[in-house]
């Protein structure tokens, strides 16, 4: 059976020394050129003047030369357009006669009548002179590649019936994977919908939760203010944050004990930016530089010793002199009754004195 091929843009065609289909004919037309012509042509005026087979690509041949003839006659825009829908419903009525749903193309055979442009006019009613032809050829071609059993031996019948049933229902499984997919299509654009609600549901209340919080409130205030007034009131702001600074500083720093006022203010700065969370990196090595700093003063090692703690003793000499001299304040103040009972008391308070006091008697030479 003949195969036409529409719709096609060729570029360039040529010879090849072996063909893919030797035994296929193809035959190329070269379009005429039309020059003007003052007496346009109808479908039935042309179609009179040739004969017509019972194909609807004949049809839609002598419709296209028809529309090409009004196009490029010397008649009138408005004259053009009657001209080009009164050859297309010549053509619709032809085509209904070979069996073609003309019904289809309701849309644009509306389109067609309704412009005046007859230019538009012929877009249109070629489109559909097109599509009627595609869809008549097509179901010709599904009626022709119908099995005739009577024309099947015997013997193969059952064979082919089988490849039939096989066919069909293939195809209904075909069908039921589309609804199936219509539906889960259905179901992902549901889902996405849903998923776009809750996401501007989600930017709704993150909105909400903005406006509670003070300090977003307050940025979104100083950024509606003038440039101007905003720079003077962040440097207000600025200025009294640091007052605010400074007082609780001076605060803390009164709370210190007086033995370590060698570092107090620094200390004082640190322990402020420790309650208000805003410490850094370095501060851990200022903190300690100041217990060094504080460990090196006279104050720290009084006050070791008061509370029993070690550290170098205040007082010069060889350590049992340090103790018993201590021993003996202690029995003046009638803190003990005796210099030994005092002196085993200040080993007790002071280890290191003592550690001292070991070390000298393992130095002594012999006597």
């Amino acid at each position: 059976m003949t195969t036409k091929l529409v719709n096609l843009v060729i570029k360039r065609v040529d010879r090849v020394d072996d063909g893919a289909n030797p035994h296929s004919d193809i035959i190329l037309f070269k379009r005429r050129v039309r020059k003007q012509s003052p007496e346009p042509m109808t479908f039935d005026e042309i179609r009179t003047e040739q004969v017509l087979s019972d194909e609807l690509w004949d049809a839609h041949i002598i419709f296209m030369q028809s529309v090409d003839s009004i196009l490029s006659s010397d008649r009138a825009g408005t004259e053009k357009k009657d001209l080009v829908v009164t050859s297309l419903d010549q053509f619709l009525t032809a085509a209904e006669g070979l069996g073609a749903d003309v019904k289809v193309e309701n849309t644009r055979i509306a389109k067609a009548r309704a412009t005046d442009n007859p230019t538009q006019a012929a877009c249109f009613a070629t489109a559909v002179a097109g599509m009627l032809a595609s869809a008549w050829e097509a179901k010709k071609m599904s009626k022709a590649n119908e099995l005739d059993l009577d024309a099947i031996p015997e013997a193969q019948r059952p064979f082919v019936v089988a490849i039939q049933k096989r066919v069909v229902e293939l195809d209904a499984t075909a069908t039921k994977d589309a609804e199936a997919l219509k539906v889960a299509t259905g179901s992902v654009e549901s889902l996405t919908k849903e998923i776009v609600e809750a996401k501007e549901q989600i930017t709704k209340i993150s909105k909400e939760l903005d406006d509670l919080d003070p300090k977003r409130a307050e940025k979104r205030r100083l950024e509606a203010m003038p440039e101007d007034f905003r720079k003077r009131f962040e440097a207000n702001e600025r200025e009294v944050g640091e007052l605010r600074a400074d007082r609780e500083t001076q605060a803390i720093s009164k709370r210190l004990p007086p033995v370590i006022a060698v570092e107090k203010d620094a200390l004082a700065g640190l322990l402020f930016r420790v309650e208000k969370g805003t410490t850094t990196k370095e501060d851990a090595t200022e903190l300690e530089r100041i217990f060094k700093s504080i460990s090196e003063t006279k104050e720290f090692a009084t006050l070791l010793k008061a509370n029993g703690g070690g550290g170098a003793p205040a007082e010069s000499g060889a350590a049992y002199d340090i103790a018993k001299r201590r021993a003996v304040d202690l029995v003046a103040k009638g803190q003990a009754k005796t210099v030994p009972e005092a002196l085993t008391a200040v080993w007790t308070a002071d280890p290191m004195l003592w550690d001292k006091h070991t070390a000298e008697r393992t130095a002594r030479p012999a006597e």
